[in-house]
């Protein structure tokens, strides 16, 4: 997966007008992975997106800094999707990413892929074209 999210970025980046931002959003089994019972259980995808050339903010350890710190309210409480407070603590490590390459940040237009939209295209091979189309 991480080659073809780099593959997606070279491409996307390739106008020189699109920043490509992977954004990886941890689950909450993910989040309170240290919590576990039995921790030998599978950190999940996340993890292996460590290419440092793959333009990625590491939410992931963000939202795990603020769960260790014992913000409860990262997480809906009876849901996997995030809260207000996940929700801000993404856009915060959003913006701090980019305004630290502040030449990026000028020159490229913003276009953030999630996972989940990167692994529906990826599916349907027909569409992926189209969607690089959409961000250019």
């Amino acid at each position: 997966m991480q080659c073809q999210l780099l593959s997606f970025q070279q491409t996307i980046q390739s106008n020189g007008k699109t920043l490509f931002i992977a954004l990886p959003i941890p689950d909450k089994l993910s989040a309170y992975h240290d919590d576990l019972v039995d921790p030998t259980l599978p950190r999940g995808i996340i993890d292996q997106l460590s290419d440092p050339r793959l333009n990625r903010p590491q939410v992931e350890k963000v939202i795990q800094a603020e769960i260790a710190a014992g913000n409860l309210d990262i997480y809906l409480p009876n849901d996997t999707h995030f809260g207000g407070r996940g929700q801000a603590l993404t856009a915060e490590t959003v913006l701090q990413y980019i305004e630290k390459e502040p030449a990026k940040s000028k020159q490229f237009k913003l276009a953030m892929v999630t996972l989940k939209q990167f692994v529906s295209f990826s599916c349907n091979k027909s569409c992926i074209g189209e969607f690089i189309k959409t961000l250019m």
